[in-house]
């Protein structure tokens, strides 16, 4: 099964153990799952991540670290070709041209507000607390 997954959801699962956290270690432990990434959205965790307000939370940093290198090793890359230009957040756009392009099951997402679909073509996006880990 292939998914993408929102900055949002990645951000919460650093600062806290609850369905974002069981989401990341499904994505790290279960074989099943492959997580794609393009080098456009890989930079936005990175950017996201170093973000001095998350300094607040112990060891987030650390912890954000090891999660980018381990995304970097075992996430397959992708580079989109095409644009989309659906979503009111514009920037959110990139997360749906890699996920037609890659051929995701799911778009894994907290944000409802911007991602108020629930298909898109065969993509079903799933809200952290429903993904099925």
């Amino acid at each position: 099964m292939r998914v993408v997954l929102d900055t949002n959801v990645l951000i919460s699962a650093l600062i806290s153990r609850s369905y974002p956290s069981k989401v990341l270690e499904a994505i790290f432990s279960d074989q099943e799952i492959e997580l794609c990434l393009s080098e456009e959205i890989f930079t936005e965790y990175t950017e996201v991540l170093a973000r001095p307000k998350f300094s607040k939370f112990k060891e987030f940093y650390i912890s954000a670290n090891f999660v980018l290198q381990q995304l970097s090793i075992s996430a397959k890359f992708f580079t989109p070709n095409r644009s989309i230009d659906i979503l009111e957040d514009k920037s959110d756009n990139k997360f749906l041209e890699l996920s037609l392009d890659c051929k995701a099951d799911y778009l894994i997402t907290g944000n409802f507000h911007d991602f108020n679909i629930t298909q898109f073509r065969k993509l079903k996006f799933s809200h952290q607390k429903n993904f099925i880990c």
